[in-house]
């Protein structure tokens, strides 16, 4: 059988791989692609391959994907064959792509990707997938004025399939651009029996050094509670909140900051070890990776404002506590008091990731959509 090419643009997943440890990552879109192209590598019958428009990717290592570096081979080839071949640049663009097999799917999340996504497939002959990575990807993309936001949603509808997380996205994405789309959750791989929560008395928040994470809250919060620890993940994104978080931390001792970025496997380890998990995010629909994380690894989940698929008002997930860190803190001392309740909480939630948000559900979805663009 002829083997089919999945190519995944994400220059955020290169963080992830071997050997890529110091390359940039903004928030969860590359570590979603990085699982979606792990998952699918399993199959013998696709080629898989990260490629990379800015970041270089000559370091990483993965037995079972490949990487191609547009930046690189471009323009070393320009350099070596454009003056002797007028008119090239076509075939120069395309040419990374020239051993791939026939068969092509080209594959992206966030907003801002979608314009490179339909450029680098024109040029390779590829089907599309969109996967939306927030609520904005099909409103109004992140940080962007009405023009661009509305060229980025036109390049989006434009895709062979489109991806949402949520029917709110799907209904949203309908209204805005009368386009259909398809329904496909991220997917974590739950460990094979609940874990236990004995021993636990850490406080722990995870999120990128952005303001849409609402750090402040993480001291804000320790500050009410000084007889708690808490943990801070956040690797760099927004240097001025970076700034404004190391600033917060030297001043509280019950604070421990991780300002560096740190592989999903070491972030694992403290969901795994955390008595709460709190979940400070602005907006959306849908639980992020943290979330799931959280869930699969024992940490009661507290929002402070987002109830995600509703999963802690009808699932019974945890404790939503209402805007603020007086609020927060209260939830978070409630969850700490009651163990039972603790115990509840974390079982409802874990019971509900794996069966709600099934790593192999997501991959056969994948699998089944790009397989039906080459069925006969």
């Amino acid at each position: 059988m002829e083997r089919i090419a999945v190519c995944i643009v994400c220059d955020e997943a290169g963080s992830l791989f071997e050997g890529g440890e110091t390359l940039p990552r903004f928030g969860g879109a590359g570590l979603h692609m990085y699982l979606l192209g792990k998952g699918l590598a399993r199959n013998p019958d696709y080629d898989v391959r990260f490629i990379f428009l800015y970041t270089e990717p000559t370091e990483l290592r993965d037995d079972a994907i490949s990487f191609i570096w547009l930046k690189g081979l471009q323009s070393g080839l320009r350099r070596k064959v454009a003056k002797f071949l007028p008119g090239s640049q076509e075939r120069l663009r395309a040419y990374p792509y020239q051993d791939l097999p026939e068969k092509r799917v080209f594959i992206t999340t966030m907003a801002d990707f979608a314009p490179h996504l339909i450029e680098q497939a024109g040029l390779a002959g590829a089907k599309t997938i969109f996967q939306t990575a927030c609520e904005l990807d099909v409103t109004e993309p992140y940080e962007r004025t009405a023009e661009d936001g509305a060229m980025l949603l036109d390049r989006i509808a434009s895709c062979d399939e489109v991806f949402v997380q949520t029917e709110t996205q799907q209904a949203n994405l309908k209204s805005n651009r009368d386009r259909d789309s398809l329904v496909v959750h991220k997917g974590w791989e739950a460990p094979s029996a609940r874990p236990s929560i004995e021993g636990r008395e850490s406080v722990l928040w995870v999120g990128s050094a952005q303001m849409v994470k609402q750090p402040w809250l993480l001291f804000d919060t320790a500050r009410l509670l000084p007889e708690v620890s808490f943990v801070g993940v956040m690797p760099p994104a927004v240097k001025s909140v970076t700034d404004y978080a190391l600033r917060q931390a030297a001043e509280l001792p019950n604070v421990t900051l991780i300002d560096r970025q740190l592989g999903y496997a070491e972030v694992q380890e403290y969901f795994d070890s955390a008595a709460v998990y709190i979940y400070t995010t602005e907006f959306g629909t849908h639980p992020e990776l943290t979330v799931m994380q959280a869930a699969l690894g024992g940490a009661a989940l507290v929002s402070e404002r987002l109830d995600p698929d509703r999963m802690f008002t009808e699932k019974g997930c945890g404790i939503i506590t209402g805007v603020g860190a007086n609020r927060l803190a209260e939830g978070i001392q409630r969850m700490l008091s009651d163990f039972a309740l603790r115990q509840t909480y974390t079982q409802n939630a874990f019971d509900y990731i794996a069966e709600s948000y099934s790593y192999s559900e997501m991959i056969d979805t994948y699998t089944k959509v790009i397989d039906g663009f080459f069925e006969k």
